[in-house]
């Protein structure tokens, strides 16, 4: 059965009318909108696909999970306490004690500084891939299906 273009509505008949410039098979309801042109002769419908499927990948990078273990194992090699890695590293004794403590990560900008001043590795690369469903309901699009679905979005 033919579904108004505007409305959804599923009639027998449908009318052919212009509104807004764009030609639409509409119920009696809804052609008063626009200028009526005549009958419709033939079922306009659009194919609409079930399902959508988007496969993203993305790169996430951060911080390694041990890496406070790392930087501790870094500064006891070299033989120094806390507040002499901190000025080599031109950071607050505070903060490096944190860091071994594992109660503060250092931000990502930082760990690449730490890496090349160290030469450890503390950021991994992770490799996620993302899978979208974006279900369509299956049948014919109507005008008031996609103001729905643009509502959706916002």
């Amino acid at each position: 059965m033919p579904t108004c273009d505007l409305c959804g509505r599923e009639l027998e008949k449908l009318l052919r009318a212009e509104i807004e410039g764009t030609e639409l098979a509409v119920c009696g309801e809804c052609g008063k909108h626009g200028t009526i042109l005549g009958k419709v002769k033939k079922k306009v419908s659009i194919v609409v696909p079930k399902k959508k499927t988007i496969i993203r990948e993305e790169i996430e990078e951060r911080v390694v999970v041990d890496f406070s273990d790392m930087i501790r194992r870094v500064r006891e090699k070299k033989g120094w306490n806390q507040e002499e890695f901190a000025k080599f590293l031109n950071e607050k004794w505070s903060v490096v004690q944190k860091w071994e403590s594992n109660s503060l990560t250092p931000e990502l900008n930082v760990a690449r500084r730490l890496e090349r001043v160290l030469r450890v590795d503390l950021v991994e690369r992770v490799k996620e891939e993302k899978i979208d469903l974006k279900g369509i309901k299956s049948g014919e699009m109507t005008m008031a299906d996609l103001i729905t679905v643009r509502k959706r979005k916002f």
